[in-house]
């Protein structure tokens, strides 16, 4: 499926770059992401984790400064809108189930 194979590209092209040039905040940034997914899987219903702000503060200092890590988000069905990813009615109603797959991966 076109979505899985561009999440794994998307997290193989980040822990390329960061996976040694700073493992510390490359494992925050991980862990983040897989928050975010995990989030949205647990309650794909909850308006609040189908919006994520990226002028937050922790998506800022977390996810923000590693290149590709919104990539890894888009690639599980976000969507930039505005100053947020979000994901809307139709995504979680159809792919839904693709967010436990790509949990397995980020792990």
């Amino acid at each position: 499926e076109k979505g899985t194979e561009s999440l794994i590209q998307a997290l193989v092209a980040l822990r390329k770059r960061y996976r040694d040039a700073d493992q510390e905040g490359f494992a925050m940034c991980l862990q983040t992401l897989r928050t975010y997914i995990n989030n949205l899987a647990r309650n794909p219903a909850e308006p609040k984790f189908q919006r994520i702000n990226c002028d937050n503060a922790a998506f800022r200092m977390r996810v923000a400064p590693f290149e590709g890590a919104t990539e890894v988000l888009e690639a599980c069905g976000f969507v930039r809108d505005g100053a947020s990813l979000v994901v809307g009615a139709e995504f979680v109603r159809t792919k839904g189930p693709r967010l436990w797959d790509a949990l397995a991966k980020v792990d």
